[in-house]
């Protein structure tokens, strides 16, 4: 007896009635982030101005994000972006959601809540964190001197993802290229 009510409790849990057909099967957003996942294991991708739900949807579709929830803070990254600064510490050292926006401003954490994290990253910082991709629902206007930011993409109308190729890996060989230039005009 208690194991038919077992039983038939346990079969009408929604996971095993409804399988994850949502997230494997729901629309052409997922089949592209698993098509990227397979061709491309290991890049990183920021979700730009998603909310945490929709960049753990991508964790769930395969591809590596940066921004999602975080039941470990992500300290590689954020040492990365602020050092030791203990401000900055106070804020990412717990469980939360990330949103990141990539700005044309100075990289700084916001604590929306206790448990949520908005992120605001400067275009240029993308270097540091190695980011090959972005998802994002808005158009990506970013400065090109630094890197190149191509549009693969656009799924549904809705989503875009780019493509972020570095053109210089470090400030010494931007200075470098500016001075040749320089040499290069004077003479």
């Amino acid at each position: 007896m208690i194991t038919a009510i077992t039983l038939i409790g346990g079969l009408t849990v929604n996971p095993i009635v409804r399988t994850v057909d949502v997230i494997e099967n729901n629309h052409n957003l997922s089949s592209t982030l698993q098509r990227y996942a397979s061709e491309e294991p290991n890049s990183i991708w920021v979700g730009n101005r998603v909310s945490f739900i929709f960049s753990n949807y991508m964790i769930a579709n395969g591809v590596n994000t940066l921004s999602s929830s975080n039941v470990y803070p992500n300290e590689e990254m954020y040492k990365t972006l602020f050092g030791d600064s203990k401000e900055a510490e106070n804020i990412w050292n717990r469980y939360h959601h990330l949103e990141i926006y990539i700005e044309d401003e100075e990289t700084a954490l916001e604590l929306v809540s206790k448990d949520y994290i908005r992120l605001i990253l400067n275009y240029k910082d993308l270097n540091k964190l190695d980011v090959d991709y972005i998802l994002t629902g808005v158009n990506l206007d970013i400065e090109k001197t630094y890197m190149n930011v191509e549009l693969k993409e656009v799924i549904d109308g809705r989503y875009m993802v780019y493509k972020v190729s570095l053109l210089f890996h470090n400030s010494f060989q931007i200075l470098f290229l500016r001075q040749h230039l320089l040499l290069y005009l004077v003479h």
